[in-house]
């Protein structure tokens, strides 16, 4: 966990990878977005999740986990939105 309380704080481990990657915005009002990718029939799928990370103008942070497909979301599966 970072010494500082950021508004979103993100750990990734990848088998084969020995440091765990961990992160966060910089900025006090800043976000993020994670896009995974997975293969299908030898290629890359065109469905991927999005994992995006938001302030609004009204101090709300808003985690949105989504299916998309060619870069528009089929569903979104998870939303979190608490106060700063």
């Amino acid at each position: 966990m970072p010494r500082n309380v950021r508004n979103f704080w993100i750990e990734v481990q990848a088998d084969g990878v020995k440091n765990l990657v961990a992160t966060g915005p910089q900025a006090k009002d800043g976000g993020f977005k994670v896009v995974i990718r997975q293969r299908e029939n030898g290629g890359i799928s065109p469905r991927t999740i999005e994992v995006v990370g938001v302030t609004d103008s009204n101090g709300m942070i808003r985690t949105t986990t989504s299916v998309m497909k060619n870069g528009e979301a089929e569903s979104s599966v998870i939303e979190l939105t608490t106060k700063r």
